[in-house]
């Protein structure tokens, strides 16, 4: 297999082995390829913090997910949803000027399902009197 970079960027790979010429191009496009905002990645946590976690996207290329942004509910510490080492479903939600990477692994999680509490009221007529009665229920 060989691999040329010209001057200009251009890339030129040529193989005898189909499947390792595809492979050599796969691995380039990892490399050059930008991050997207909105796009979803797979990442490993690097590093944990008391505000978040840092995730890599890829070699080179790591995001934080805010404390805020790990799950649907309230997280007190961030370890008690993520560890060192585990790998994760995170969305980019931006990209700053600075090349900053703001993830979220909320936006990837299946939809919180919450108990709502629903007043209804209802209306008991008695000997030409209205008396209005509140219930709360959870559907």
């Amino acid at each position: 297999m060989k691999i040329d970079i010209e001057d200009d960027g251009t890339i030129h790979i040529a193989s005898m082995d189909d499947a390792a010429a595809k492979e050599a191009i796969e691995m380039v496009n990892m490399i050059v390829e930008e991050v997207e905002v909105g796009r979803v990645y797979v990442g490993k946590v690097t590093r944990i913090m008391d505000f978040g976690a840092i995730v890599e996207l890829r070699r080179g290329v790591d995001g934080l997910v805010h404390i805020s942004q790990l799950a649907h509910h309230r997280v007190k510490n961030v370890t008690d949803e993520v560890k060192e080492g585990d790998e994760i479903t995170v969305k980019v939600l931006e990209v700053d000027r600075q090349g900053k990477i703001r993830l979220s692994r909320k936006e990837t999680l299946p939809p919180c399902k919450r108990k709502l509490n629903v007043n209804r009221y209802s209306l008991n007529v008695t000997n030409g009197r209205f008396r209005a009665f509140r219930s709360t229920f959870n559907p």
